[in-house]
């Protein structure tokens, strides 16, 4: 009993103290109440008791959940996405996981992200100010420049001073080349998505992750399939109507599949196309399964 008793005043002494130093910026949050349901750091700081680590902890966890949340729904805005990611960088500064996946959450374009890429580039940035040692941050925020941003020249430079880093990644030399020569965006893409997928910690990363990968390949067989119709095309001159004509002539093994497993088609225009039944997206969907037969 005289233990419970100990813990309620302590509980309640703790409240007191909150609520007092909340109270100067209460004018803040009603300024800002309107526009969106974030604090600035000096009232999340205070509301934790100063307990800043604790508190970015929090908000990243909240950044997070937003996210999935919002992305499972296919919404299309999430706006209080990269006001939770900066509140939890100016908490901890040292919290570089916000940047470096929350970056991802910001970059791509709806559905797959926010569609913030400067945000993105700027979260990253910020985090290379307070760790300019942490060569994964070159990275991913070369990253974004390359591919989100299409700034090829500042991406191959971003990925040079990351492989400067102690301890750097030997890939970041090769991405650097990569990009100083503009090679193909789609194949460096898939390198660098299938790098995430396997060392991101997180479960959501790992998966959005996955269906960039699985978006990228279909595109680069795409591709790769509407060579092969144009080379048969020109050599017989006739348009192929299915994969028979290209299996007999040894340029396929077999009917092709996307990475979802379903057979990739051929549209009426004599381009490859995606099956009706895959639940894969592209980026140009005109050119895709709509119009297959």
């Amino acid at each position: 009993m005289a233990a419970g008793a100990a813990l309620l005043a302590g509980l309640l002494l703790a409240s007191h103290e909150a609520e007092t130093r909340a109270r100067p910026l209460r004018p803040l949050w009603r300024k800002h109440a309107t526009h969106l349901a974030v604090p600035e750091a000096r009232m999340a700081a205070a509301l934790f008791l100063n307990y800043r680590g604790l508190a970015a902890d929090i908000y990243w966890t909240r950044a997070i959940q937003y996210f999935g949340r919002l992305h499972q729904q296919r919404r299309r805005h999430y706006p209080l996405l990269a006001p939770l990611l900066r509140l939890t960088q100016k908490l901890d500064p040292r919290l570089t996981a916000a940047a470096e996946f929350g970056s991802y959450f910001l970059a791509d374009a709806p559905p797959l992200g926010a569609g913030h890429p400067h945000a993105a580039a700027r979260l990253l940035e910020r985090a290379i100010g307070t760790e300019p040692n942490d060569w994964r941050l070159y990275f991913d925020l070369g990253f974004i420049q390359a591919l989100n941003l299409h700034q090829r020249r500042a991406a191959a430079a971003t990925f040079a001073a990351g492989a400067r880093r102690p301890g750097a990644n030997p890939v970041l030399y090769t991405l650097a080349a990569d990009w100083y020569g503009q090679a193909n965006e789609k194949v460096l893409a898939l390198q660098l998505w299938a790098h995430l997928y396997r060392h991101a910690p997180d479960r959501l990363i790992r998966e959005n992750a996955l269906a960039h990968m699985r978006r990228l390949r279909a595109q680069l067989d795409l591709a790769a399939l509407d060579h092969l119709l144009r080379q048969y095309a020109a050599k017989f001159h006739t348009k192929a109507r299915s994969w028979q004509p290209l299996i007999a002539a040894g340029d396929l093994r077999g009917v092709p599949i996307d990475p979802l497993g379903h057979p990739y088609r051929i549209l009426p225009d004599g381009r490859a196309g995606l099956s009706p039944q895959t639940h894969l997206t592209l980026p140009h969907p005109s050119r895709r399964k709509v119009n297959a037969r």
